[in-house]
């Protein structure tokens, strides 16, 4: 009788290990077999953002990325300094801020309607363009002048001012209609009401916007010109009412010069990784919206299974 016990409680034990051994192994394969997260739903820290925001540019062998470089660099005698002062125009009571970021709101505005400028679209109003003042202590200062004349249809005139003792570029471009995707009012209300959860429409607003994008880069700009533009964030996309955008910030370092003209499969690979990467403060949290959705949706099944007869 001592004997089987014995045995019984052995049995038991070895029951209870091999439970455990079990489990384990289940887990393991589990991990194993889980595909790893998208890039776009992986925070990203700072410092890593902006290395991989880099190596986007440094590891495509179709780009002609040479740092510090860009096209018309060391020119800012030929495109400000012997070009008309502006001083007088640029006062501070003719100023019209047009954005509330931090980094660009001092130093990119509109001006009144009654400053004037002569351009290569003949004479331009103030509310009609965007000034952009820029440091001529840069030697890649005058790139985005060269950039605006060459490669679109934006740009009106450039010259210099002084400020506070300091001479500063000037860069005037015509004023294009829109704003950021995410401060137009659809977004807002899209925001309100879903938040960035799949019932909303800002996951489709960005995938429309992106297809827009990839096919003007591509075309009119890779195939076109030979350029690429890299900095695809939405501060650069200004859309209209309509949808349509245009594609702003010609300085360095947002223009490369292309190797060689990409296939059409090897751009979109990469346009599809630089754009997760740009738009990623809109993605992740998309991701962890579906979670949330996921776990609400448990706890609705959970208790239903409580409730007599399984109802609701």
């Amino acid at each position: 009788m001592l004997f089987c016990t014995t045995l019984l409680k052995c049995v038991f034990v070895i029951l209870w290990l091999f439970k455990f051994v079990a489990a384990g192994v289940v887990l393991s394969l589990m991990s194993e077999s889980k595909p790893p997260p998208e890039p776009s739903t992986v925070p990203l820290g700072p410092q890593t953002w902006e290395e991989h925001w880099w190596s986007q540019i440094t590891d495509t062998p179709w780009i002609n990325y040479q740092k510090f470089q860009c096209e018309g660099m060391n020119e800012n005698d030929q495109v400000y300094n012997n070009k008309e002062d502006f001083t007088d125009k640029m006062e501070m009571t003719s100023r019209i801020p047009i954005t509330d970021h931090p980094i660009y709101k001092e130093r990119v505005f509109t001006l009144r309607k009654d400053v004037q400028f002569k351009g290569q679209h003949g004479l331009v109003s103030g509310d009609k363009i965007v000034v952009k003042l820029v440091d001529l202590g840069q030697a890649t200062a005058s790139c985005e002048v060269v950039a605006l004349q060459k490669y679109t249809t934006m740009f009106v005139t450039s010259g210099f001012m002084m400020e506070d003792n300091v001479k500063k570029g000037v860069i005037i471009s015509l004023r294009v209609p829109g704003k950021p995707l995410h401060k137009t009012q659809k977004w807002k209300d899209q925001w309100r009401t879903w938040g960035y959860s799949d019932e909303g429409q800002i996951p489709k607003m960005v995938d429309q916007l992106a297809a827009k994008v990839r096919d003007y880069v591509y075309d009119e700009l890779v195939v076109k010109h030979g350029i690429v533009h890299v900095d695809l964030s939405s501060l650069n996309l200004p859309v209209n009412a309509n949808g349509e955008f245009t594609l702003i910030d010609f300085g360095h370092p947002s223009i490369y010069h292309v190797r060689r003209v990409p296939t059409r499969e090897e751009f979109d690979a990469w346009f599809e990784q630089r754009w997760r990467h740009m738009w990623n403060w809109v993605l992740a949290p998309i991701a962890r919206s579906r979670k949330k959705q996921a776990q609400a949706t448990h706890r609705n099944r959970n208790m239903k299974r409580r409730l007599p007869g399984g109802e609701s």
